[in-house]
C-alpha cells in the first residue's frame, strides 16, 4: 500500500498552499514569505508518532493532531495513512484563533483555547483533505482533531511503515508563529 520510497514533499507543498489560502480567505492576516518545507524523521514510540512541542517553539505551545485512514474499519483499528500535527506558538494564540473567529479563545482560559486550535485545526485537516481528494487520491476518514499544551502524551495514529514528514513552517511579524507536520502514505489513486 505505502513505500518508504514515497516523497512526502509534494504533500507539504499541497499543505503550504492549503494553509496560506485558508488565511487568506478567513482572516485579514497576512503570512510573510513562502512555507519554509522541511523533511524531518519521523520518531515512533509504541506503533504512535511521537510529538514534542518543544521541537518546534521554544516556549509554550498549543498542538491539535488529527489522523487520517482510508476507511471507516482501519479508523476503528487505528491504521492510519497520515496525520497532521498543527503547532501553535501560545503567544500569537489569541490572535490567531480570534482572527478565526474563535472570540472566546484567550492565552488565560487554556480549555476554550484547546478547543479554539481543535476547531482551527479541523478546519485545516477538512481543507487538506479535499486538496488531497481533488488530486485524485481516495475519500479520506478523519479522526476528531484534538488538542493538547507542549505534548502530546499518547502519541499519535500514523502510518507505520513512513519513516519521514514534511515539517510546513510560517511566519507572521517577522515571527515564526505556526508550524505543521504532515505525513502521508502513498494511498491508492483513483
Amino acid at each position: 500500500m505505502a513505500s518508504k520510497n514515497f516523497d512526502i514533499t509534494p504533500i507539504g507543498n499541497s499543505l503550504a498552499g492549503v494553509v496560506q489560502r485558508v488565511f487568506q480567505d478567513n482572516t485579514p492576516l497576512n503570512m510573510e514569505d513562502e512555507a519554509v518545507i522541511n523533511k524531518v524523521k519521523i520518531i515512533e514510540f509504541e506503533g504512535k508518532m511521537k510529538v514534542i512541542a518543544m521541537d518546534k517553539f521554544n516556549g509554550p505551545t498549543y498542538v491539535s493532531t488529527t489522523s487520517y485512514y482510508a476507511s471507516e474499519i482501519n479508523k476503528d483499528k487505528h491504521k492510519a495513512v497520515g496525520a497532521l500535527i498543527l503547532y501553535l506558538e501560545a503567544s500569537h494564540s489569541e490572535k490567531i484563533l480570534k482572527a478565526f473567529g474563535h472570540k472566546e479563545a484567550v492565552e488565560e482560559d487554556e480549555e476554550k483555547t484547546l478547543e479554539g486550535c481543535a476547531k482551527f485545526s479541523t478546519m485545516i485537516a477538512e481543507s487538506f483533505k479535499s486538496e488531497l481528494s481533488s488530486r485524485g487520491y481516495s475519500n479520506l476518514v478523519m479522526s476528531e482533531s484534538e488538542s493538547y499544551r507542549n505534548e502530546v502524551p499518547i502519541g499519535v495514529d500514523f502510518s507505520y511503515d513512513q519513516s519521514e514528514l514534511c515539517e510546513v513552517r510560517f511566519m507572521l511579524n517577522r515571527k515564526e508563529f505556526l508550524v505543521f507536520d504532515i505525513t502521508m502514505a502513498a494511498v491508492g489513486k483513483r
